[in-house]
């Protein structure tokens, strides 16, 4: 937190989760996947982790107002206003040498076409769910992919996950990891991620977009990029205005989707799911033949009915995902390594 606070500037800082990467996780993943093409991009939430080989965000405007609203709730009032940036600190623990092979990859926002190159992606696991990015291939040659070459223990590189202020030219950063082929007999890569938010209140948002942005779009925005406290945080309540929509739903945990589905739900909205799914359904919400308990259905299945609504959402409403490079930026596109 004090790197963070003194490389950032930020007010405050709060850590949120770490993931810990390394080669006897990654060996332990490939062997799982069993050649299904799962790439490790969007797992997280585990002790250790193979490498993320695919290019991936970790996070979208959705989740990081979710996570905001989840988080400054335990934050002094003044984080409220303002703006806050998400950031992950990367570095190496190993004692085997600097980072030679799967190393960090990461890419100039600024060499992105927006919002064409962007790729909505759900992630979703026992209890946790979250959208990001991936990125379309069809302007991969107009990106800049960089990475620092042979990174020590006592390097940490800081990159944004997303920063709430419209206004700047760079708010997040994709970022994979890469395989070096030439480099097989390298030590394996050990590294850990910290993941946290940081917190600029309003006037010190203020004082550096004055810096960088002129006065009409300053007047435009104002000194406050942050989300309203309302709509669906672990913490807040549904206001009665507020209704959950579709493409929402992947930011709730399990008991949330449940919840959504049993206010939407009936036969005519999942015409598209099969008479057995519906049946079930309707066993679990409490209705129809084969009911739950008058107490309101079978509450062991909320759990199973959420993650049945986000894999059906995830395998059938993202048609645009054929265009996705699943295997990383590969050596050949790095175009440069900056010291």
């Amino acid at each position: 937190e004090l790197m963070l606070l003194r490389e950032t500037g930020a007010a405050h800082v709060k850590i949120m989760n770490h993931q810990v990467r390394c080669g006897e996780a990654e060996r332990r993943r490939a062997a799982a996947a069993g050649g299904t093409g799962d790439n490790g991009a969007g797992s997280s939430h585990q002790q250790l982790e193979g490498y993320a080989h695919g290019v991936h965000s970790d996070s979208s405007p959705y989740h990081a107002e979710e996570t905001f609203r989840d988080v400054v709730r335990s934050m002094p009032s003044e984080c409220r206003r303002g703006r806050f940036a998400l950031v992950n600190a990367w570095r190496s623990i190993s004692d085997a040498g600097p980072i030679r092979n799967d190393f960090l990859c990461v890419c100039d926002e600024r060499s992105l076409l927006k919002p064409d190159d962007y790729i909505e992606y759900d992630i979703f696991g026992r209890g946790w769910s979250t959208t990001q990015y991936r990125l379309h291939f069809k302007h991969a040659a107009r990106h800049r992919w960089y990475h620092y070459p042979e990174m020590t223990k006592d390097e940490v590189l800081l990159f944004k996950l997303w920063d709430s202020d419209p206004r700047l030219s760079g708010r997040m950063c994709f970022h994979t990891s890469v395989k070096d082929p030439k480099m097989s007999g390298a030590p394996a890569r050990e590294s850990i991620e910290v993941r946290a938010i940081c917190f600029f209140p309003e006037s010190a948002a203020a004082a550096a977009a004055e810096d960088s942005a002129s006065s009409d779009s300053w007047e435009e925005w104002g000194s406050n990029t942050c989300p309203a406290l309302r709509g669906f945080g672990s913490h807040a309540k549904l206001d009665a205005d507020a209704s959950p929509v579709v493409g929402e739903m992947s930011q709730f945990n399990p008991g949330k989707v449940a919840a959504f589905v049993d206010q939407a739900f009936t036969r005519a909205n999942f015409a598209h799911w099969e008479p057995h799914a519906l049946e079930w359904v309707e066993r679990v919400l409490g209705r129809g033949e084969g009911a739950g308990s008058e107490t309101g259905g079978d509450e062991s299945g909320v759990e199973e009915l959420a993650f049945a609504v986000l894999r059906h959402r995830r395998n059938h409403g993202k048609a645009n995902q054929n265009g996705l490079s699943v295997e990383g930026v590969g050596v050949g596109a790095i175009r440069g390594t900056v010291r």
